[in-house]
């Protein structure tokens, strides 16, 4: 496994309770810490998702870049179908169920609008890639019988511990543009793409980043409106001081906390990087 990976999403979500009760009571993550309009939730004491009350924020507006949606990544795939029956018993509506070859997903929107997808991988060794080395990937259906078939009973309350942030899919105003500061500055690769869409990661992982432009976003994305206030990265710190130099050297503004530091990618969306 990459130590090189996306670590949390923080969102702002105009109903912060709704928001809390579904990634702690469908998803199965825990609350790490509850302050001042903040909660931050995830598993084994590693942060997923933060939220954050905004109940007067404007919404994201129909033509702004931003989240398509959030990836939480399961550890086996009784752990996925334990997900499954959470959604089912507390009737959440689910957009898709799908096979993508090297996962299988479910996908939902939060109470904030949120896209959502929980998902296991299947193992590396099973992964196939075409004659110019991309990874195959693509969407069939999702048998949800047979993934029910190896749930849990009874259904456990929560997520094991080993759950994490997988990936965020991003919807970007300019796809070649996109994924070459991800190439550039983060120093992805890619590893597959598709008609409007490009999937990037580090050290081989089938995607940490996906980008597409399906939605004809035209607008950089606008941090304090409800949905994706930022993503964070973990590194170690040799690779996060490349990702700063290289940044410092194409002139894109980097701003330095007690927290890592923290730059926005070209549609404005915004980045921090930890060790």
């Amino acid at each position: 496994m990459t130590n090189r990976t996306v670590q949390s999403v923080t969102l702002r979500v105009p109903q912060l309770e709704s928001a809390r009760r579904f990634y702690q009571e469908v998803v199965g993550l825990d609350v790490l810490e509850e302050k001042d309009g903040r909660v931050g939730l995830g598993s084994g004491g590693r942060e997923v998702v933060t939220l954050v009350a905004a109940p007067d924020a404007r919404p994201r507006g129909s033509g702004d870049a931003g989240l398509f949606h959030l990836a939480i990544l399961f550890p086996e795939r009784g752990a996925l179908a334990d997900a499954l029956a959470r959604v089912t018993e507390m009737d959440y509506v689910m957009t898709g169920a799908s096979d993508h070859l090297v996962s299988e997903a479910l996908y939902m929107n939060d109470p904030g609008a949120n896209g959502v997808e929980l998902y296991r991988d299947r193992p590396e060794s099973e992964w196939e890639y075409d004659d110019s080395g991309e990874v195959r990937m693509t969407t069939k259906r999702l048998n949800l019988e047979h993934l029910q078939g190896d749930g849990s009973q009874p259904t456990p309350d929560g997520a094991p511990e080993a759950t994490r942030l997988g990936h965020v899919h991003l919807e970007v105003t300019d796809l070649e543009r996109a994924a070459t500061f991800y190439r550039d500055i983060f120093s992805m690769e890619m590893q597959t793409s598709r008609r409007g869409a490009r999937f990037l990661s580090w050290d081989g992982y089938h995607h940490h980043v996906a980008l597409n432009t399906w939605n004809r976003r035209r607008k950089a994305h606008e941090s304090e409106s409800l949905g994706l206030e930022s993503v964070a990265a973990t590194m170690p710190a040799s690779d996060g001081d490349e990702v700063r130099q290289r940044a410092t050297d194409s002139g894109i503004s980097v701003k330095e906390t007690d927290r890592g530091f923290r730059l926005t990618d070209p549609d404005g969306i915004t980045w921090w990087v930890r060790s």
